[in-house]
């Protein structure tokens, strides 16, 4: 029996995180109340997650069960349970989604005895975690309920998921972690060379983002790979050529957020 995702379903998974970056999927975030210690590690932390979430104007919900029941708009779930089937709960996950289970082995792909953090991702989920060691019920080794907030703020998965973890030795996080369904992405023009063109001596570039979504706090330029510029936004910047060889050579410009 296997309890990882075959390359197929990885390859499929990804495809579907990859296209919800800026998304801003419409869903909702489901939050696991029952008896189970799994649930109630991490349930007096929820209030501070709802409410994060309700400010940024998402919907919530609280259910009695371990998975949401017949839920089409998962777009994150935290909950507790040894087993589960998420095909039997009838839920589907919205692309981008999170899926978050706290038990003892969901990481640990080589044997049986609870559900794996596959489940989420074979399910489309963009990224699930689980413990490979025995963690116990401490909500210290497990995402806090706030990852949801930092995802809908825009952060990466990657990002979210270590925000929220304060001890993240035993986890083993899977999926598209670069994946980004609430963030909006900076935009740059830049004047003063065009590509493929031949220059030489000192370049005067021009650096627009006026027209950005979101406002801009650094700029960084690389050369062939290595960053020459890390500053403050500027307007200008001046590039002697006259440094490195003759030949073809890759300018970039990143802007960040």
């Amino acid at each position: 029996r296997r309890y990882g995702n075959t390359e197929r379903e990885a390859v499929r998974q990804l495809s579907l995180s990859m296209k919800a970056d800026e998304t801003y999927p419409t869903g909702t975030f489901y939050f696991s109340d029952t008896d189970d210690i799994r649930n109630k590690t991490r349930q007096p932390n929820y209030r501070y997650a709802i409410a994060a979430l309700e400010r940024l104007g998402h919907n919530v919900e609280v259910i009695d069960t371990p998975l949401p029941v017949g839920q089409r708009d998962v777009i994150g779930l935290t909950t507790g349970a040894a087993t589960f089937s998420w095909i039997a709960s009838g839920s589907k996950f919205v692309p981008g989604a999170i899926g978050d289970n706290l038990t003892s082995f969901g990481g640990r792909l080589t044997d049986s005895g609870q559900t794996k953090l596959s489940e989420f991702l074979r399910n489309n989920a963009a990224g699930a975690s689980g413990t490979v060691v025995e963690p116990y019920a401490l909500q210290a080794k497990f995402p806090h309920p706030l990852i949801h907030a930092h995802y809908a703020r825009g952060c990466t998965l990657a990002e979210s998921y270590y925000q929220s973890l304060q001890s993240p030795f035993q986890q083993l996080i899977v999926g598209d972690a670069l994946c980004q369904p609430f963030a909006t992405r900076p935009t740059i023009k830049v004047d003063g060379v065009k590509p493929g063109e031949k220059v030489s001596g000192q370049m005067k570039l021009m650096i627009d983002v006026t027209e950005s979504p979101t406002p801009i706090s650094k700029l960084e330029l690389y050369v062939d790979g290595v960053r020459v510029v890390n500053s403050r936004m500027r307007k200008e910047i001046k590039f002697d050529t006259t440094g490195i060889p003759d030949g073809f050579h890759e300018l970039r410009f990143v802007v960040v957020a």
